[in-house]
């Protein structure tokens, strides 16, 4: 991701930190971590404070930008393993994020790869199984729960971000 163009400080200010949590979001919810109570209780609330900042600052880029027909797709790279509905509107799903009432964090186990068939488990560490946080399960003040993938609301901001530079870069010339 290359940096926002500057236009105005609200506009690269909003830009730029949603860049950030976006970063941070995508690296938080997909580190394999031990299945160990505590470590996840930590890293969940770090994965929902930047979770809930990359929909305040994200959404008001959007609306800046005046781009919100963006979904959110099953993604190649963080496929939404415990998500039947991938086609999210992206703009309000972080309005859902935003207006949260509760938010829980579903733990997922990676998939076991297919290592010369005989299969292999990506997280070794012996009485210990690795997991990620792959969706978030979100109850919204309008009583509606919702289950968002984590992985594919940064793979589509982030097609939004590169959409953007492309756009501003093209208008330069």
């Amino acid at each position: 991701m290359a940096e926002i163009p500057t236009n105005s400080f609200l506009e690269w200010h909003s830009g730029a930190m949603s860049q950030r949590h976006a970063l941070r979001l995508g690296c938080f919810s997909h580190a394999l971590l031990p299945t160990d109570s505590k470590l996840r209780e930590i890293v969940g609330q770090e994965i929902i404070a930047e979770l809930l900042e990359l929909a305040f600052h994200g959404r008001r880029t959007m609306e800046r930008y005046d781009n919100k027909q963006l979904t959110i797709a099953n993604d190649l790279f963080w496929p939404a393993s415990q998500v039947d509905k991938t086609d999210h509107n992206l703009f309000d799903a972080f309005g859902t994020i935003i207006h949260a009432m509760a938010i829980a964090i579903n733990w997922e186990r990676p998939e076991e790869g297919d290592v010369n068939k005989g299969g292999a488990n990506p997280y070794k560490n012996v009485g210990r199984d690795g997991d990620f946080a792959g969706s978030v399960t979100i109850k919204s003040d309008n009583k509606e729960v919702e289950k968002l993938p984590i992985g594919a609301i940064v793979a589509a901001y982030t097609h939004f971000l590169n959409q953007v530079n492309a756009n501003e870069g093209a208008s330069d010339d």
